[in-house]
């Protein structure tokens, strides 16, 4: 219930990570996924997917000093590896006491031996199957700023083990077919060595639209722009108009007003210390504090582009 998104040029980069999370049968759209990490040779930004979101749990091991990127990612990815196996002996540990006291009910010695070993076999083999599952992929993405080799390096964390990626391109959670298909379909042919920051924005913010028609995959997304300069993260207000924008723009509503380069227009402008947020908003049709206040959804977009289309009826 999750999507980590991150895209490279070789020298820049964009982190994205959503911020909806299940509690006790409950959606929340405030948990923080993605973390920033600075040390004098390397500064980067990583999120989490699945099990990985134990990410919050990490914020001391993000601490770890280090001279090089390779040593700090493999001191965290050992960290990270056994912080997962801890929480993994709990659960396991907390499932088999319960079989045992479903088994208080079963009185002949044998019987009770038998329904404890089924179970215990039952509970193994679903927690395989849950490790394996795509959707519960357990994944933590790394991508920073390696100062001595003067280019972007990406990682990801699992409970396979740590691995390094040399494409330009990851994403991770339940999000990441959505986002996978954006990527292979609007990137095709695109040579993205030589993208803008803007223009790989708007390329991560569509796949995170895009994504948002999966489970829990909604709120506003936390955006990491890193590069040689360092690794600041978007202020949510920014974040919100560009999702909105995205959404907006993807649904179609708005076509013949919202091109591809307008879009990349805006989105540079936003990056700008003076977007005007006042002309965007009007061209939306909302008001600039809900703009800048309020993510809707990318469906919410494309509903009302097809009540337009369909039922020539606008909903807003």
């Amino acid at each position: 219930m999750t999507v980590g998104i991150i895209l490279t040029n070789g020298l820049e980069a964009i982190m994205l990570s959503d911020c909806c999370a299940n509690t006790n049968g409950r959606l929340s759209r405030s948990f923080n996924k993605l973390a920033t990490f600075a040390q004098t040779n390397f500064h980067g930004a990583i999120c989490g997917s699945g099990d990985g979101n134990i990410l919050g749990g990490m914020k001391t091991e993000l601490r770890i000093k280090s001279q090089t990127l390779d040593r700090y990612i493999h001191l965290l990815a050992r960290e990270y590896i056994k912080l997962e196996d801890s929480q993994d002996r709990s659960q396991l540990h907390y499932a088999k006491r319960e079989i045992r006291k479903r088994a208080i009910v079963v009185t002949a010695t044998k019987s009770k031996k038998e329904f404890i070993e089924s179970e215990i076999g039952n509970l193994l083999q679903q927690y395989s199957e849950h490790k394996e599952e795509g959707h519960a992929e357990s994944r933590v993405l790394v991508a920073a700023y390696d100062c001595q080799e003067e280019k972007i390096r990406l990682f990801s964390i699992g409970s396979k083990g740590l691995k390094e990626s040399f494409q330009d391109r990851d994403w991770t959670g339940s999000g990441r077919d959505a986002s996978g298909v954006y990527f292979a379909s609007k990137l095709n042919g695109v040579d993205t060595s030589k993208m803008t920051v803007e223009q790989m924005l708007y390329t991560v913010v569509n796949a995170y639209s895009l994504s948002s028609i999966n489970e829990a995959v909604d709120g506003t997304p936390k955006i990491a722009l890193l590069s040689s300069k360092g690794n600041p993260v978007l202020s949510a207000e920014k974040s919100r108009v560009l999702t909105n924008l995205s959404g907006a723009y993807m649904s179609e509503l708005l076509m013949g007003q919202l091109t591809p380069i307008q879009i990349i227009q805006y989105f540079k402008q936003i990056l700008g210390n003076n977007p005007r947020y006042d002309r965007i908003a009007k061209m939306l049709g909302m008001s600039e504090e809900k703009l800048t206040g309020t993510v809707i959804p990318y469906a919410a977009w494309q509903e009302e582009a097809n009540q337009k289309i369909f039922n020539k009826k606008v909903l807003r």
